[in-house]
């Protein structure tokens, strides 16, 4: 498989930079999803990742399958603002959509949290109801 980077004409240069950039946006998004930095932290590192991946630099199964995890356990977190849980929702849609599949015995992830998640906001109780009309 041809990567972005392997067509430019400094192409060599890059060998261990990808690699690089790679454990710093791992290590800066775990540490940003620990100290729920959700924002400025984890918005930022996941539009590094998108970056990464808009550079078709080589990812393998298990480190996809990782970050998967972890933009899906930001996604189904309570209390999140919307708006980043479709950045890090549509980020984890396109880890998990490569034409190499993740296999069930690398990542299974629960349907449960997110049913109740979309269920709340597509059937809120009576009160909800009448304020989500109001406005």
């Amino acid at each position: 498989m041809s990567t972005f980077s392997e067509n430019l004409p400094y192409a060599s240069s890059f060998e261990g930079e990808a690699d690089l950039l790679l454990n710093e946006i791992v290590e800066n998004l775990c540490s940003s999803t620990k100290a729920q930095d959700w924002g400025p932290g984890c918005g930022h590192w996941v539009k590094q990742l998108n970056g990464y991946l808009d550079l078709q630099h080589p990812l393998s199964c298990q480190t996809r399958a990782q970050l998967a995890r972890v933009l899906f356990e930001l996604v189904i977190t309570p209390g999140i603002d919307t708006s980043h849980a479709e950045v890090f929702s549509n980020t984890c849609v396109r880890l998990l959509k490569k034409k190499d599949k993740i296999g069930p015995e690398d990542l299974t992830l629960p349907w449960e949290p997110l049913f109740d998640m979309i269920y709340k906001i597509y059937f809120p109780k009576g009160r909800q109801k009448t304020l989500i009309s109001e406005s």
